[in-house]
């Protein structure tokens, strides 16, 4: 009988738990379970969340509103947003009070494609949807990578000469798009003569005659080579980037103001570069330095 006893409290006990006074049922927290991706294309956005709520999100310093969905599938209609942007949603309750609260950051959706190939990193990135997988096969080589939420991607591939390389987004699961044939042109210079992300410098660095202070490369795009550069005369500096045409496995010719600037880079070894250079606009000389890595 004790036993018995102990037992119907024990119920009763659990009872009191999931029953508020007046003997109502305590209702669920109210939650938002799921929204549907947001890209810098969307105008419509679908949200799961408890029903009989009233709804609003707040993007791009703009708010809309929901209707109060009794299935608990909410809708809204908004204006374009950029990548990075964040949509903040909110439940309330009849008192204007907001119940819940979710964040989903607005990410990139761009038509899939290789943008280009940087035969100094052996760096291929592209173009394509947020969070979907990217596959490169080379020769019968597989690399795989992964969009950013900013809508891009990149990998590294290794190439000793221009090669086809088909790639294709995931759709979903291990289904992927229908490959597309890009081709990656290696440059016909010598990139293992650059010393990666070092900076050469000439024998007159900050002297009171025009002098290239710095030089660094930074991309090899096909025939033209992306730099930056540091420039010193009479005392003063200025720093900017170019772009050189490559002329062989060790050569680059830099063109600057319809031709009234220029030089001609090459490469001795991967330590040091000759060049030999005329100014017809700032400092109106000719130089022939040498530029080390120091």
């Amino acid at each position: 009988m004790k036993k018995k006893k102990t037992c119907l409290a024990a119920l009763l006990f659990l009872c009191l738990l999931f029953v508020m006074p007046g003997g109502k049922a305590l209702a669920a927290k109210p939650k938002i379970t799921a929204v549907s991706p947001i890209y810098q294309t969307s105008t419509k956005v679908t949200v799961k969340a408890t029903a009989g709520y009233t709804m609003k999100v707040s993007l791009a310093g703009k708010t809309y509103k929901a209707r109060t969905a009794k299935n608990g599938v909410y809708t809204f209609k908004i204006k374009k947003a950029a990548v990075g942007k964040t949509a903040v949603f909110r439940l309330y309750n009849s008192k204007n009070g907001a119940v819940a609260r979710k964040t989903v950051v607005v990410k990139g959706k761009y038509a899939f494609k290789v943008t280009k190939y940087d035969s100094l990193s052996g760096i291929i990135s592209g173009t394509g949807t947020a969070g979907k997988k990217v596959k490169v096969t080379i020769g019968g080589r597989n690399y795989t990578t992964k969009v950013t939420a900013r809508g891009t991607w990149k990998l590294k591939v290794a190439l000793k000469s221009s090669k086809t390389a088909k790639i294709s987004q995931q759709i979903s699961g291990t289904s992927y798009t229908w490959p597309k044939n890009a081709t990656l042109t290696r440059s016909k210079f010598n990139s293992a003569l650059i010393k990666k992300g070092k900076t050469y410098y000439s024998e007159g660095y900050y002297d009171k005659k025009a002098s290239w202070a710095g030089f660094k490369v930074n991309e090899i795009l096909g025939n033209k080579m992306y730099f930056s550069y540091t420039i010193s005369y009479n005392g003063q500096v200025k720093s900017g980037t170019g772009i050189g045409v490559i002329k062989g496995s060790n050569k680059m010719v830099f063109t600057f103001i319809a031709g009234q600037v220029y030089g001609t880079f090459t490469w001795k070894n991967s330590g040091t570069i000759q060049v030999v250079g005329t100014d017809k606009v700032y400092t109106h000389s000719t130089r022939n330095e040498i530029l080390t890595v120091r």
